[in-house]
Protein backbone atom coordinates (compact mmCIF):
# COMPACT_ATOMS: atom_id res chain seq x y z
CA UNK A 1 0.00 0.00 0.00
CA UNK A 2 1.73 3.23 -1.43
CA UNK A 3 1.88 5.54 1.73
CA UNK A 4 1.41 9.64 0.08
CA UNK A 5 2.29 11.54 2.78
CA UNK A 6 2.99 14.70 1.09
CA UNK A 7 1.43 17.92 1.06
CA UNK A 8 -0.97 19.27 -2.35
CA UNK A 9 -0.90 22.67 -2.82
CA UNK A 10 -3.38 25.11 -4.31
CA UNK A 11 -2.87 26.96 -7.49
CA UNK A 12 -3.33 30.20 -4.73
CA UNK A 13 -0.46 28.70 -2.70
CA UNK A 14 1.73 28.00 -5.63
CA UNK A 15 1.14 31.41 -6.80
CA UNK A 16 1.90 32.91 -3.56
CA UNK A 17 5.37 30.91 -3.28
CA UNK A 18 6.16 32.11 -6.64
CA UNK A 19 5.68 35.95 -6.11
CA UNK A 20 7.62 35.89 -2.61
CA UNK A 21 11.06 34.94 -4.10
CA UNK A 22 10.13 37.49 -7.13
CA UNK A 23 12.64 40.71 -6.73
CA UNK A 24 10.18 43.79 -5.77
CA UNK A 25 8.30 45.90 -8.56
CA UNK A 26 10.41 49.29 -9.36
CA UNK A 27 8.67 52.14 -8.35
CA UNK A 28 6.22 54.07 -11.30
CA UNK A 29 8.50 56.33 -12.15
CA UNK A 30 5.01 58.29 -12.95
CA UNK A 31 3.37 58.41 -10.16
CA UNK A 32 3.01 61.65 -8.46
CA UNK A 33 4.35 61.92 -4.94
CA UNK A 34 2.64 63.10 -1.90
CA UNK A 35 2.94 66.51 -1.40
CA UNK A 36 2.40 68.42 1.84
CA UNK A 37 0.41 71.78 1.73
CA UNK A 38 2.02 74.89 0.31
CA UNK A 39 2.41 77.66 2.99
CA UNK A 40 2.04 81.16 1.89
CA UNK A 41 2.85 84.34 3.58
CA UNK A 42 0.10 86.40 3.69
CA UNK A 43 -1.08 89.67 4.47
CA UNK A 44 -2.16 90.30 7.79
CA UNK A 45 -4.39 93.03 6.11
CA UNK A 46 -6.02 90.81 3.17
CA UNK A 47 -7.42 88.06 5.65
CA UNK A 48 -11.41 88.62 6.47
CA UNK A 49 -13.17 86.92 9.47
CA UNK A 50 -15.14 84.03 8.79
CA UNK A 51 -18.57 85.41 7.96
CA UNK A 52 -20.51 85.36 10.98
CA UNK A 53 -18.02 83.29 12.94
CA UNK A 54 -19.70 81.85 16.12
CA UNK A 55 -16.52 81.96 17.92
CA UNK A 56 -15.54 84.65 20.44
CA UNK A 57 -11.93 85.87 20.51
CA UNK A 58 -11.23 86.87 24.15
CA UNK A 59 -8.14 89.14 25.33
CA UNK A 60 -7.46 87.02 28.46
CA UNK A 61 -4.66 85.00 30.03
CA UNK A 62 -4.71 82.40 27.21
CA UNK A 63 -4.22 85.13 24.49
CA UNK A 64 -1.41 86.32 26.30
CA UNK A 65 0.38 82.84 26.69
CA UNK A 66 -0.03 82.55 22.98
CA UNK A 67 1.05 86.08 21.86
CA UNK A 68 3.94 85.32 24.32
CA UNK A 69 4.58 82.10 22.50
CA UNK A 70 4.98 83.73 18.74
CA UNK A 71 6.89 86.52 20.04
CA UNK A 72 9.55 83.65 20.47
CA UNK A 73 8.96 81.16 18.27
CA UNK A 74 7.01 82.87 15.59
CA UNK A 75 3.49 81.27 14.38
CA UNK A 76 4.08 77.05 14.65
CA UNK A 77 1.07 75.93 13.02
CA UNK A 78 0.24 77.80 10.02
CA UNK A 79 -3.31 79.20 9.79
CA UNK A 80 -6.07 77.83 7.11
CA UNK A 81 -7.82 80.44 4.91
CA UNK A 82 -9.95 80.04 1.46
CA UNK A 83 -10.71 81.92 -1.33
CA UNK A 84 -14.28 83.45 -0.63
CA UNK A 85 -17.06 83.88 -3.56
CA UNK A 86 -15.75 87.92 -3.43
CA UNK A 87 -12.08 86.63 -3.92
CA UNK A 88 -10.69 87.29 -0.38
CA UNK A 89 -8.78 85.12 1.64
CA UNK A 90 -11.28 84.05 4.31
CA UNK A 91 -10.32 82.61 7.52
CA UNK A 92 -11.48 79.22 7.79
CA UNK A 93 -9.31 78.14 11.29
CA UNK A 94 -6.57 80.47 13.39
CA UNK A 95 -8.68 83.55 14.19
CA UNK A 96 -7.05 83.64 17.47
CA UNK A 97 -3.74 83.58 16.02
CA UNK A 98 -4.27 86.15 13.73
CA UNK A 99 -5.34 88.53 16.54
CA UNK A 100 -2.12 87.87 18.47
CA UNK A 101 -0.03 88.33 15.43
CA UNK A 102 -2.09 92.01 15.38
CA UNK A 103 -1.56 92.58 18.93
CA UNK A 104 2.25 91.96 17.98
CA UNK A 105 2.27 94.28 15.50
CA UNK A 106 3.08 91.55 12.83
CA UNK A 107 2.22 92.25 9.02
CA UNK A 108 2.21 88.36 7.29
CA UNK A 109 1.40 85.00 8.79
CA UNK A 110 1.92 81.28 7.35
CA UNK A 111 -1.33 80.32 5.66
CA UNK A 112 -2.36 77.30 3.84
CA UNK A 113 -5.30 78.30 1.00
CA UNK A 114 -7.48 75.45 0.91
CA UNK A 115 -9.53 74.80 -2.48
CA UNK A 116 -13.12 74.97 -0.50
CA UNK A 117 -16.56 75.80 -1.25
CA UNK A 118 -18.69 77.62 1.53
CA UNK A 119 -20.03 74.28 3.04
CA UNK A 120 -16.85 72.53 3.55
CA UNK A 121 -15.31 75.73 4.75
CA UNK A 122 -17.94 76.19 7.51
CA UNK A 123 -17.55 72.71 8.40
CA UNK A 124 -14.02 72.95 8.55
CA UNK A 125 -14.31 75.85 10.86
CA UNK A 126 -16.58 74.33 12.73
CA UNK A 127 -14.91 71.43 13.60
CA UNK A 128 -11.82 73.13 13.87
CA UNK A 129 -13.37 74.92 17.13
CA UNK A 130 -15.76 72.22 18.82
CA UNK A 131 -12.21 70.66 20.53
CA UNK A 132 -11.87 73.15 22.55
CA UNK A 133 -12.29 72.58 26.48
CA UNK A 134 -14.39 76.09 27.00
CA UNK A 135 -17.09 76.34 24.57
CA UNK A 136 -19.74 78.70 25.56
CA UNK A 137 -23.92 78.03 25.31
CA UNK A 138 -24.03 80.66 22.41
CA UNK A 139 -20.98 79.51 21.30
CA UNK A 140 -21.85 75.97 21.03
CA UNK A 141 -25.45 77.07 19.44
CA UNK A 142 -24.17 79.30 16.38
CA UNK A 143 -22.01 76.40 15.87
CA UNK A 144 -24.05 73.90 16.06
CA UNK A 145 -26.59 76.01 13.39
CA UNK A 146 -23.76 76.72 10.87
CA UNK A 147 -22.88 73.31 10.63
CA UNK A 148 -26.76 71.45 10.47
CA UNK A 149 -27.29 74.08 7.98
CA UNK A 150 -23.54 72.78 6.03
CA UNK A 151 -24.70 69.16 6.16
CA UNK A 152 -28.56 70.13 4.32
CA UNK A 153 -26.46 71.44 1.81
CA UNK A 154 -24.11 68.40 1.89
CA UNK A 155 -25.89 65.41 2.59
CA UNK A 156 -29.44 65.61 0.55
CA UNK A 157 -28.77 62.83 -1.66
CA UNK A 158 -26.70 60.74 1.59
CA UNK A 159 -29.69 61.72 3.92
CA UNK A 160 -32.47 60.05 1.29
CA UNK A 161 -30.07 57.16 0.66
CA UNK A 162 -29.11 56.38 4.04
CA UNK A 163 -33.00 57.38 5.94
CA UNK A 164 -31.00 59.41 8.59
CA UNK A 165 -32.26 63.70 8.95
CA UNK A 166 -29.08 66.15 9.38
CA UNK A 167 -30.10 66.56 12.70
CA UNK A 168 -29.19 62.85 13.32
CA UNK A 169 -25.70 63.15 11.49
CA UNK A 170 -24.92 66.08 13.53
CA UNK A 171 -25.46 64.63 16.54
CA UNK A 172 -23.65 61.32 15.98
CA UNK A 173 -20.23 63.96 14.69
CA UNK A 174 -20.58 65.74 17.99
CA UNK A 175 -21.72 63.51 20.38
CA UNK A 176 -24.69 65.56 21.83
CA UNK A 177 -28.76 64.48 21.64
CA UNK A 178 -30.58 65.93 18.77
CA UNK A 179 -32.76 67.33 21.73
CA UNK A 180 -29.33 69.24 23.28
CA UNK A 181 -28.70 70.34 19.87
CA UNK A 182 -31.52 71.63 19.48
CA UNK A 183 -32.55 72.97 22.47
CA UNK A 184 -28.49 75.35 21.78
CA UNK A 185 -29.47 76.28 18.04
CA UNK A 186 -33.21 77.75 19.92
CA UNK A 187 -30.62 79.97 22.13
CA UNK A 188 -29.35 81.92 19.22
CA UNK A 189 -32.76 83.56 18.81
CA UNK A 190 -31.70 85.46 22.12
CA UNK A 191 -30.87 88.88 21.47
CA UNK A 192 -27.05 89.94 22.26
CA UNK A 193 -27.63 91.47 25.90
CA UNK A 194 -29.39 88.17 26.67
CA UNK A 195 -26.78 85.63 25.12
CA UNK A 196 -23.88 87.28 27.25
CA UNK A 197 -26.34 86.87 30.97
CA UNK A 198 -26.15 83.42 29.36
CA UNK A 199 -23.06 82.74 28.75
CA UNK A 200 -21.31 84.21 31.71
CA UNK A 201 -24.06 82.43 33.63
CA UNK A 202 -25.79 85.47 34.82
CA UNK A 203 -28.79 83.52 33.59
CA UNK A 204 -29.59 80.14 34.23
CA UNK A 205 -30.14 78.29 30.49
CA UNK A 206 -33.99 77.12 31.12
CA UNK A 207 -34.77 80.84 31.71
CA UNK A 208 -32.68 81.84 28.15
CA UNK A 209 -34.41 79.04 26.42
CA UNK A 210 -38.23 80.28 27.74
CA UNK A 211 -36.92 84.02 26.41
CA UNK A 212 -35.69 82.84 23.25
CA UNK A 213 -39.17 81.68 22.11
CA UNK A 214 -40.04 86.00 22.55
CA UNK A 215 -39.62 88.70 19.31
CA UNK A 216 -37.07 90.76 19.58
CA UNK A 217 -39.18 93.46 20.40
CA UNK A 218 -40.29 91.40 23.63
CA UNK A 219 -37.14 90.59 24.28
CA UNK A 220 -35.70 94.20 23.84
CA UNK A 221 -38.56 95.40 26.49
CA UNK A 222 -37.97 92.65 29.26
CA UNK A 223 -33.95 93.23 29.64
CA UNK A 224 -34.47 96.96 29.23
CA UNK A 225 -36.81 96.14 32.50
CA UNK A 226 -34.24 94.03 34.15
CA UNK A 227 -31.25 96.15 33.42
CA UNK A 228 -33.06 99.61 34.62
CA UNK A 229 -34.20 97.84 38.08
CA UNK A 230 -31.44 95.61 38.33
CA UNK A 231 -33.38 92.16 38.99
CA UNK A 232 -33.01 88.68 37.09
CA UNK A 233 -35.89 86.37 36.60
CA UNK A 234 -36.30 82.63 38.07
CA UNK A 235 -37.66 80.06 36.19
CA UNK A 236 -41.06 80.54 37.62
CA UNK A 237 -41.42 84.24 36.96
CA UNK A 238 -39.79 83.63 33.21
CA UNK A 239 -42.68 80.86 32.87
CA UNK A 240 -45.26 83.81 33.73
CA UNK A 241 -43.84 86.42 31.18
CA UNK A 242 -43.98 84.02 28.49
CA UNK A 243 -47.55 83.55 29.20
CA UNK A 244 -47.69 87.58 29.45
CA UNK A 245 -45.72 87.73 25.17
CA UNK A 246 -47.87 84.62 23.99
CA UNK A 247 -51.54 86.41 25.30
CA UNK A 248 -50.06 89.97 24.36
CA UNK A 249 -50.33 91.58 27.10
CA UNK A 250 -46.57 91.95 27.98
CA UNK A 251 -46.39 95.81 29.28
CA UNK A 252 -44.17 97.32 31.88
CA UNK A 253 -46.80 97.36 34.33
CA UNK A 254 -47.63 93.68 34.24
CA UNK A 255 -43.68 92.85 33.75
CA UNK A 256 -43.67 94.60 37.10
CA UNK A 257 -46.33 93.28 38.64
CA UNK A 258 -44.62 89.86 38.43
CA UNK A 259 -40.97 91.28 38.93
CA UNK A 260 -41.66 93.28 41.95
CA UNK A 261 -45.00 91.94 43.78
CA UNK A 262 -46.66 94.24 46.03
CA UNK A 263 -45.14 94.11 49.68
CA UNK A 264 -42.16 91.93 48.51
CA UNK A 265 -40.12 94.88 46.65
CA UNK A 266 -37.41 94.55 48.70
CA UNK A 267 -37.09 90.90 48.11
CA UNK A 268 -36.21 90.91 44.83
CA UNK A 269 -34.25 94.50 44.31
CA UNK A 270 -30.43 94.05 44.47
CA UNK A 271 -28.59 94.47 47.61
CA UNK A 272 -27.68 98.55 48.28
CA UNK A 273 -23.87 97.67 47.97
CA UNK A 274 -24.08 96.26 45.05
CA UNK A 275 -25.97 99.08 43.69
CA UNK A 276 -23.04 101.48 45.48
CA UNK A 277 -21.03 99.65 43.18
CA UNK A 278 -22.89 99.74 39.96
CA UNK A 279 -21.55 102.52 37.40
CA UNK A 280 -23.99 105.02 37.05
CA UNK A 281 -26.23 104.18 33.92
CA UNK A 282 -27.24 106.78 31.54
CA UNK A 283 -31.03 106.94 30.12
CA UNK A 284 -32.95 108.44 27.60
CA UNK A 285 -36.52 109.74 29.14
CA UNK A 286 -39.24 111.69 27.20
CA UNK A 287 -42.52 112.37 28.50
CA UNK A 288 -45.39 111.37 27.12
CA UNK A 289 -46.68 114.89 26.06
CA UNK A 290 -43.56 114.82 23.91
CA UNK A 291 -44.64 111.55 22.13
CA UNK A 292 -48.55 112.28 21.18
CA UNK A 293 -47.79 113.62 18.24
CA UNK A 294 -45.81 110.30 16.99
CA UNK A 295 -47.96 108.00 18.64
CA UNK A 296 -51.78 109.41 19.08
CA UNK A 297 -54.04 107.73 21.28
CA UNK A 298 -51.45 105.26 22.74
CA UNK A 299 -50.39 105.02 26.57
CA UNK A 300 -46.87 104.96 27.51
CA UNK A 301 -46.15 101.64 27.67
CA UNK A 302 -47.58 100.96 23.94
CA UNK A 303 -45.69 103.71 22.85
CA UNK A 304 -42.05 101.93 24.32
CA UNK A 305 -43.16 99.30 22.31
CA UNK A 306 -43.96 100.76 19.30
CA UNK A 307 -40.62 102.32 19.57
CA UNK A 308 -38.79 98.78 20.33
CA UNK A 309 -40.20 97.78 17.43
CA UNK A 310 -39.04 100.69 14.91
CA UNK A 311 -35.65 100.29 16.71
CA UNK A 312 -35.45 96.37 15.82
CA UNK A 313 -36.32 96.89 11.96
CA UNK A 314 -33.41 99.47 12.42
CA UNK A 315 -31.23 97.19 13.65
CA UNK A 316 -32.29 94.82 10.94
CA UNK A 317 -31.50 97.12 8.22
CA UNK A 318 -28.15 97.88 9.77
CA UNK A 319 -27.17 93.93 10.04
CA UNK A 320 -28.04 93.40 6.57
CA UNK A 321 -25.99 96.56 4.81
CA UNK A 322 -22.66 96.03 7.20
CA UNK A 323 -22.76 92.16 7.38
CA UNK A 324 -23.26 91.12 11.04
CA UNK A 325 -20.70 89.01 12.75
CA UNK A 326 -21.15 86.71 15.47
Amino acid sequence: MTNNNYNVQTDEQIARDILSILPDAPEDPNKEPTESPKVFMLPIRQLKSFQNHPFKIVDNDEMKDLMHSIRDYGVMTPITVYVNKNAEYEIVSGHRRVFACKMLKMTEIPAIIMDYDRDQAVLAMVDSNLHREKLLPSEKGFAYKMKLEALKNQHREMEFEMQMRSDEILAKEVGESRATIQRLIRITKLISPFRDLLDYECMTFGVAYIFAGCDPVGQDMLYCFFHENNIYPNLEQAKALQKLWESNTLTIENIRAIMIPEGNSEEVKAPKAEKEKAPKKESVKFGVDELLDYFPGMNAADMKAEMFSILAEWKAKQSVAGGESY
